[in-house]
């Protein structure tokens, strides 16, 4: 009871003892609202962008800590940070030009309003599998993880 067999989730995870697969790289954008001066751009130099409040989710969501290493290997500075809870809240404050957001593309049914721009340079996240190492692997979950790797 209360044992989670396999979760499909961003990759890596740092713990022992755990199978991992990686299953697609789900590219990222800066989301703006369509009237933002780079609703038009084809791309954005994420150091070069400096005059945005960035909209970021929660601590605790995997986004969260990619956004900030993306902000960091890109040397990314903002005027402000302010976190939200979800995708949905975020999209609401880009189009109502409260700030702006790195997302990912799985995200986009939800962008309506918002134009997402290619990053430069180019970026993405990990989305996999885990999957305890030493459990007893049923023919389900042999079936499921097969049908995952597509």
């Amino acid at each position: 009871m209360g044992v989670i067999d396999v979760a499909v989730l961003s990759l890596p995870v740092g713990t022992a003892g755990l199978v991992m697969k990686e299953l697609l790289r789900d590219p990222l954008y800066l989301a703006v609202p369509e009237h933002h001066a780079l609703a038009k751009a084809k791309t954005v130099l994420l150091r070069q962008f400096t005059k945005e409040r960035l909209l970021i989710l929660k601590d605790g969501h995997c986004l969260r800590d990619e956004t900030l290493s993306l902000c960091d290997h890109t040397r990314m500075r903002f005027v402000a940070q302010c976190e939200v809870d979800q995708f949905v809240t975020n999209f609401e404050l880009i189009r109502a030009g409260f700030g702006v957001s790195i997302v990912p593309d799985m995200a986009r049914s939800l962008s309506h309003g918002c134009r997402l721009v290619e990053l430069e340079p180019q970026a993405s996240r990990k989305v996999g599998y885990i999957r305890l190492e030493r459990r007893y692997v049923s023919k389900a979950i042999e079936a499921f993880t097969e049908y995952l790797k597509g």
